[in-house]
């Protein structure tokens, strides 16, 4: 089995979701953050978190997390566990299946209750 092509996008991906989580770190931990306001708490779980390890070691150790997860959810997607494609597009898309059929308004009426599905969102709640 060819590895190459795997071994590049593992090492392209990790670099990625280290630019990502870092950048999203600087956001939650600035001082006067949405997130801090919203969710005290957490942050302070964080800020604690990069105090008792290196920084960079809360960032790696977040994306690979997040890769594991993705992958986890790639390959539930490929051996078809679940109904819909929650991370891989439908053939000849380029967005993940469920983000367009929930664009097309698409939603499973068993997971979905009626009432959040009428319910109109808030736009000015989170500002």
């Amino acid at each position: 089995m060819e590895t190459a092509k795997l071994k590049k996008f593992a090492q392209f991906a990790r670099r990625s979701l280290i630019d990502q989580v870092s950048t999203k770190l600087k956001l939650v931990l600035a001082v006067d953050s949405a997130v801090r306001r919203e969710s005290a708490e957490a942050v302070k779980k964080l800020e604690e978190q990069v105090k008792a390890n290196d920084k960079e070691q809360v960032i790696e150790k977040v994306a690979y997390i997040w890769f594991n997860r993705f992958c986890a959810l790639r390959f539930m997607d490929m051996n078809r566990y679940t109904r819909i494609g929650v991370v891989s597009p439908a053939e000849r898309q380029f967005q993940p299946e469920i983000l367009a059929e929930a664009k097309m308004g698409h939603i499973d009426e068993d997971i979905v209750q009626d009432q959040a599905r009428r319910q109109k969102p808030n736009i000015w709640a989170r500002v």
